[in-house]
């Protein structure tokens, strides 16, 4: 009898052992980005679902979490997220996060009134006009013109009110992610009565997943994840989340960029 409760008490601290020594996944914060995150959809949305399949073919156990966007930031510098996503690179960001390589890229296209649609063809054409963005959103490509007084600008609360102040003509423009825009256009299609994409982007990128340069990690998570990103994008697998996502990466990099001349 004695031996068979020693058995069972080297079983139980073996078996422990054993479990603790699993990987614990890692802790992916992002946020409502929709279409590319998001808490509402199936599958997190399509760039979250092509994220979180890259950590699966790099052999890194991972789960996400959807939060606000300064807490997953925040969180994820100081560590109590292993990393964030989606991002685009900036010097303030790229002094604290190691980046990945580009998770998918991006296009800024302009929304307009339909009837004043025919007076921009680039940029400086709205030079005295009102643009609204955001108050969440950077303004970096805006930065010349502001400074120079040329052209002014007024923040709202998010995408919704930016739409409705230059439907109402309290604003001329509102430029925005192009996926975003479009996903927005077949929610809300009565928002967009009257307005027009001006379908030439002022700016083109990519988003990166991030993390902390202080993660005991950084450098293997991002080596290892790159991996996998390269694995999922070269196997058909990439082309079918996109489709039934619906999203055309085709057009988005044919978009014609015309960018803000300095």
């Amino acid at each position: 009898m004695a031996m068979r409760w020693i058995c069972v008490i080297l079983a139980i601290i073996l078996g422990g052992s054993s479990l603790a020594s699993e990987p614990k996944p890692l802790m992916i914060a992002s946020g409502d980005f929709a279409p590319y995150t998001s808490s509402e959809m199936a599958t997190g949305g399509f760039l979250t679902e092509i994220t979180m399949r890259a950590f699966e073919l790099a052999n890194i156990p991972a789960n996400e979490i959807y939060l606000p966007w300064a807490r997953g930031y925040l969180g994820t510098q100081k560590l109590h997220f292993d990393a964030t996503f989606p991002y685009m690179k900036t010097p303030q960001r790229e002094a604290v996060f190691l980046y990945s390589a580009p998770l998918f890229p991006m296009a800024v296209t302009i929304f307009v009134r339909s009837e004043n649609a025919y007076l921009f063809s680039r940029p400086e054409d709205f030079i005295g006009y009102i643009w609204c963005l955001p108050r969440a959103y950077a303004a970096d490509a805006l930065v010349p013109f502001l400074k120079k007084g040329l052209m002014s600008m007024v923040r709202a609360s998010d995408d919704q009110a930016c739409m409705e102040m230059v439907k109402r003509k309290r604003a001329t423009a509102y430029p925005i992610d192009l996926l975003i825009g479009e996903d927005m256009v077949k929610k809300q299609p009565e928002l967009f009565e009257e307005m027009v994409n001006l379908n030439w982007a002022i700016n083109k990128n990519h988003y990166y997943l991030m993390v902390s340069k202080n993660h005991p990690r950084g450098p293997e998570l991002i080596t290892r994840f790159n991996k996998g990103l390269k694995t999922l994008k070269a196997s058909p697998e990439w082309g079918e989340i996109l489709h039934r996502h619906g999203i055309n990466e085709g057009h988005l990099r044919g978009l014609r960029q015309t960018p803000i001349v300095r």
